[in-house]
């Protein structure tokens, strides 16, 4: 009887984590419009990065790259398929000890994820929550052409 209930435990528990993670997988495009993350799961953490920019060209043709990095040996990596959301992981329907890097600053911060139906609450933040900035992506369906 006891490895029925553990079992039954461990089936609820299971199901509980993936519906709460299936609120943060997918794709979603920042209050600006300019850029859509995909977020997903790597190994037990949730990470996000760039699939889509409007602009994804610099002022010379180029793909644009990661040009404000403070490690120099990073500069150069294009800014489509950048990570910039790492080691997120979900405790009680919130990402939660994750990281946001933002590539406009070269800046990292510490973040929350919320979710509310298909909206997500971006908390960047240094220390405390309470000194930080929260933004607002929306889900989308697909990446634009």
């Amino acid at each position: 009887m006891k490895k029925i209930i553990i079992l039954f435990l461990a089936i609820i528990t299971t199901n509980v984590f993936a519906i709460n993670s299936d609120n943060f997988i997918g794709l979603w495009k920042t209050k600006d419009g300019k850029s859509i993350i995909k977020i997903y799961r790597k190994n037990n953490e949730f990470a996000g990065k760039i699939v889509w920019l409007a602009e994804p060209l610099d002022e010379n043709g180029k793909l644009k790259t990661d040009i404000k990095n403070p490690d120099k040996n990073l500069r150069q990596n294009k800014l489509i398929n950048l990570e910039l959301l790492h080691g997120f992981r979900l405790k009680k329907s919130v990402l939660k000890d994750g990281k946001i890097y933002d590539p406009k600053s070269g800046k990292t911060y510490s973040c929350i994820i919320k979710s509310k139906k298909s909206k997500l609450k971006i908390r960047g933040y240094i220390g405390v929550s309470l000194f930080g900035r929260t933004e607002i992506w929306t889900r989308c369906s697909k990446i634009p052409n």
